[in-house]
Parts: structure tokens; sequence; C-alpha cells
């Protein structure tokens, strides 16, 4: 097995993967540590979710459709302004966002609305929110800034990332 199939636990919500070979197809194993559920992705891709971080990260959420998943989500990043990634686990592509709240942001993908254009909602439609998995790439301290200061720093942050990763899902490039 390759090394960068073989990503290893990095905190308690982390993603055990595995990779095997099926004739031309790979089967990628995912154990959610925080939900203890394993569960089959297919995929023909080498790499792995985890092989698209470029830096540190503070958390990977998983799949936010699981409601223990969710509870711990919205119990740890309500009022927590940060940047995130989305990554559709079955083509890899992914998109990269911020919030001045992440539980409310976050919560918006798992409602998306019928007839939202965005791609990102496109994709979830296409594909489903149990199909995605939920990154926290940077959390922003906004405490006893301005509105402007905190929408600078939040988006200063963000575009750092967009330049970084180059998201498919993201239609704009620019904050």
């Amino acid at each position: 097995m390759k090394e960068e199939q073989k990503q290893g636990i990095s905190g308690g919500n982390s993603l055990i993967r595995k990779l095997k070979d099926i004739g031309n197809k790979k089967i990628v194993n995912t154990l959610n540590i925080s939900s203890l559920s394993w569960k089959r992705v297919y995929s023909t891709f080498k790499t792995n979710v985890l092989s698209i971080l470029k830096t540190p990260y503070v958390e990977i959420i998983g799949n936010i459709n699981d409601p223990k998943v969710w509870e711990n989500f919205r119990k740890k990043y309500n009022n927590v302004a940060g940047i995130y990634m989305l990554i559709n686990n079955l083509n890899l592509k992914f998109y990269i966002g911020s919030s001045y709240n992440l539980r409310f942001r976050v919560y918006d993908y798992k409602t998306v609305e019928k007839d939202s254009t965005r791609l990102i909602d496109t994709a979830i439609k296409k594909y489903g929110i149990e199909n995605f998995t939920c990154i926290i790439l940077k959390t922003v301290n906004i405490t006893n800034l301005t509105d402007e200061k905190s929408k600078e720093l939040i988006l200063s942050n963000e575009q750092y990332y967009l330049d970084l990763y180059k998201p498919q899902y993201n239609l704009r490039k620019n904050t």
C-alpha cells in the first residue's frame, strides 16, 4: 500500500482509510471514529480525501449528515468563525467557504434548497451530503473586533485557502 494511502488517526473525528484494488476500481473503506460506522465509497482515484490537504487543519468532521457527528459539530462550532472545506468523497472535488458562525453555515449544506443553482449545492443534490467530508481548515478569533475588521480577517483567510487549493466547486475565486 502506498504511503499516501496510509493516512492515520489525527484526532477524535479522524478517518482511517484503506484502499483495495478491485479490477479498475478502488474501494475506500472509511471508519469515522466519532460514529464508529463503516461505509464503502467507490472511487477510481488512487488518492484519498486526506491527500488533498496541503496545510495543517483544525479538524476532520466527516459526514455531517450523521446525527452523532452533527451533534458534536453543532456544540463545538456554534458562534465560531472560520474557514471550511467540503470534499466530495466520490470525485475528490471540493469547495472552500468561510463564516462568522460555522455551525449555521455548514447546516445550510444539510438543507440545500431544491431550486439552488450554486455549483456546490448542485453537487450535494446529485451525490448526497453523506458523500461529502467536512474539514475545518482554520478557526478565526474575531472577539473584540469591529464587524468590518472581522469580515476583513475572515475573508483574507478564506482567500489564502482559495489561492492555495483552487477548489473546483467555487465559481468565484476571489472573496
